[in-house]
């Protein structure tokens, strides 16, 4: 899931953020189902911010822990809008107790590497400024990783080096060709 909170979501124009959700070119291809689908889906994300898990938020009430009910702000602080999501490479599928109840290994598959239990947090927020001031053309992005050992790691287990880059797969027609256009 990603999870997306802006400061506007219970009062803001949502057209446009319908169509980017849609993949509509238009903003007048939105109906009126898709803009309240949107605006359900800020405010649950608004309600429900994975705080617990390490994304971003403002603490309002001084109190510790995530409360939207008692007005603490989702999101990057200062923020108008952000975007938040957490992946890791541990094959164990757990539920609400976290207990074991499947396994689900992606990192063999897609890359021949085992899992090792790595833990990656990505936040984007940005601002809403006009196009005229240089805030208003930029999306920040913070990414934090995170060593958190496998199930049956040794006791203090540890990486002592890391080294990780944002990889880009761009295609200009044919994703078999790798042409990429300017």
């Amino acid at each position: 899931h990603v999870w997306r909170v802006r400061k506007d979501w219970a009062t803001g124009d949502l057209t446009v953020d319908a169509a980017n959700y849609y993949g509509y070119t238009s903003a007048g291809d939105v109906s009126a189902e898709q803009i309240a689908a949107v605006k359900t889906q800020y405010q649950y994300d608004w309600e429900n911010w994975p705080a617990e898990w390490g994304a971003p938020y403002t603490d309002v009430d001084g109190v510790a822990g995530y409360s939207a009910a008692a007005g603490d702000i989702p999101g990057y602080p200062g923020a108008d809008q952000t975007m938040w999501t957490i992946a890791n490479d541990v094959p164990y599928v757990v539920n609400d107790a976290g207990v074991v109840v499947d396994t689900m290994s992606t990192a063999p598959n897609l890359y021949g590497a085992d899992p090792i239990g790595i833990e990656l947090q990505i936040t984007l927020w940005g601002y809403a400024f006009g196009a005229g001031d240089p805030l208003g053309n930029m999306i920040f992005k913070k990414a934090t990783m995170k060593y958190t050992g496998m199930p049956n790691s040794p006791a203090g287990a540890k990486m002592e080096d890391l080294y990780f880059t944002q990889w880009s797969d761009p295609d200009l027609g044919t994703y078999t060709d790798d042409y990429v256009g300017c």
